[in-house]
């Protein structure tokens, strides 16, 4: 493979990892582009594909690296594009090689299960402190393949130190990728992570082929529970009727999303259904509304609809008989 030359790193290439490197990469950018599977690399490096944007030729400034180290030594922005359940794993492999302001650009939208910690507060516990104050989160409803198409596309990037933001914008914004900016670190994060397990929710409900009223409703009650999940988490609520929160719901509760299609196949369970290893994996929203679940009890918060969506996931609950439940019982406002 080719020795880099590049001030961006992208460490996983998903489809949001490549989406993001071919974004980057089209407006001329040189960037490194790591993955744990080499195979992926390779296929990259000889073919100019990848399996999760098979229709779009990746642009050749987009230089894979099969050493981790070589990716990040060399970057002034690294983008962590891996699965939340490998945040903390990589975030500790980067570690050594950050450069001295290196922006370290997090997009995971998960909760660490064992902890039950948010990505940023994963990633600060594996990288020094004097990089804390430039993680950034990047969060809003950017579904890879649209990314890449250059359609009006919008997200926040959330940091608590505001000279990122040029240098995000420099490197990211396109004629149709937009992006606004903000200090509240953790209503981003919050508001991301919490609208995956309300997307399941929002697949179950299209998996009963229920119609438009009972799922607007649902989104509403939705909305509400995200609202007062993260003010208690220390986010403000007007990051949740932004791009983080409301745009990401909608795109993910009414798009082609892993989590709305988790929940679209769950409605389908006619038994006690359990969640792969593979679905844990990758479908963020399982182990978010675990999560969420001992953090709302922890914090004597009411959330009846999250409540609803744990007893079908965890409880063996038949989705069908626990739908028809809470759309009788729920109080409205």
């Amino acid at each position: 493979m080719r020795k880099p030359k590049h001030k961006i790193a992208v460490i996983g290439a998903g489809n949001m990892g490549v989406a993001l490197a071919q974004v980057m990469a089209e407006k001329r950018h040189k960037v490194a582009l790591w993955n744990y599977d080499s195979d992926v690399l390779r296929k990259i490096e000889d073919e100019r594909k990848c399996k999760f944007l098979r229709a779009v030729k990746l642009s050749d400034n987009i230089i894979p690296v099969d050493d981790i180290n070589d990716a990040v030594r060399h970057a002034e922005m690294v983008i962590l594009a891996v699965s939340s359940p490998y945040v903390r794993q990589v975030a500790r492999l980067i570690a050594p090689s950050l450069k001295p302001k290196t922006i370290v650009v997090n997009v995971a939208k998960g909760i660490e299960a064992r902890t039950k910690l948010c990505m940023i507060d994963v990633i600060e516990q594996e990288i020094p402190k004097k990089f804390h104050k430039r993680i950034t989160e990047l969060s809003g409803p950017t579904l890879a393949n649209e990314l890449v198409e250059d359609v009006p596309t919008a997200a926040v990037i959330a940091s608590r130190d505001k000279t990122v933001f040029p240098v995000l914008r420099k490197y990211l914004r396109t004629s149709g990728f937009r992006l606004a900016t903000s200090e509240d670190i953790y209503g981003a994060t919050y508001a991301g992570l919490s609208k995956n397990a309300y997307a399941i929710a929002l697949g179950i409900c299209e998996g009963l082929k229920m119609k438009s009223n009972a799922k607007a409703w649902m989104a509403a009650v939705a909305l509400d529970e995200m609202t007062r999940f993260v003010e208690k988490m220390g986010g403000e609520r007007e990051m949740v009727y932004g791009l983080a929160g409301l745009g990401d719901l909608l795109v993910s509760g009414f798009g082609s999303g892993r989590n709305r299609q988790y929940g679209v196949n769950l409605a389908g369970c006619k038994k006690k259904c359990r969640a792969s290893k593979k679905d844990i994996m990758t479908v963020e929203g399982i182990e978010v509304c675990r999560a969420m679940m001992s953090l709302a009890k922890k914090k004597k918060l009411k959330l009846p609809l999250l409540e609803m969506l744990y007893a079908i996931m965890f409880r063996g609950k038949a989705p069908k008989k626990a739908m028809d439940a809470f759309f009788a019982n729920i109080r409205l406002k």
